[in-house]
């Protein structure tokens, strides 16, 4: 969870009364790399507020997957990518988001 607009303005305050990186860290329990962050969003754009996050779309048809996977049973992860245009890695994100396994029924081997 982000930090509130308020704890931004009071951590760069104390560093604007001449308050030290190190000290405001400890005190306000933020990291240094937070506050140069905010420093450089304050200065770049004026404003302290977090950033909105959008979800994008997902990249791919969740109907289209599983009717691919229903007449691919044994393809694997790469196939699927490729067929998709996607990583393997995206493919099984999307797997798992539909709650989709992959796991073989070696019992029917």
């Amino acid at each position: 969870m982000s930090h509130t607009t308020e704890v931004r303005e009071r951590v760069l305050a104390y560093i604007e009364e001449g308050g030290l990186i190190k000290t405001a860290c400890k005190l306000f329990r933020v990291s240094r790399s937070s506050i140069q962050r905010w420093r450089l969003r304050k200065t770049v754009t004026g404003v302290l507020s977090p950033v909105e996050r959008t979800n994008a779309p997902y990249k791919v048809d969740d109907e289209a997957l599983k009717r691919y996977i229903e007449f691919h049973p044994d393809a694997h992860l790469n196939e699927l990518a490729s067929h998709f245009g996607l990583t393997p890695s995206g493919i099984w994100r999307a797997l798992k988001r539909l709650k989709i396994t992959r796991k073989k029924d070696h019992a029917l081997c």
